[in-house]
């Protein structure tokens, strides 16, 4: 298993967004995130709140900016991390 490196602070991203409506899905700002690939059943990013994002597909974005965190549910296709550029990584929370 890959070693966890990526860490985002827990007062970025337990920001929601304002969205104005009610609905289970949540969405958290993350000011500033590095992501250089997405492998699937691989940690991509860890959350000093004890959250991690593990991918379900392949990519690599080499990613050095701001992003979006999109949780639907808890695991397995429940999260989407979007980057800056439009691109978002089908994944997982855990």
């Amino acid at each position: 298993m890959k070693s966890l490196t990526k860490i985002v602070t827990t007062a970025v991203l337990m920001s929601p967004l304002a969205t104005g409506v009610a609905q289970a899905t949540e969405t958290y700002n993350v000011s500033y995130i590095e992501v250089e690939e997405c492998e699937y059943d691989e940690v991509a990013v860890s959350f000093d709140n004890g959250w991690v994002f593990i991918c379900e597909e392949y990519k690599y974005p080499y990613h050095y900016a701001s992003a979006v965190l999109i949780v639907e549910h808890q695991g397995f296709g429940g999260a989407r991390l979007c980057l800056s550029g439009g691109e978002c990584l089908k994944g997982r929370i855990e």
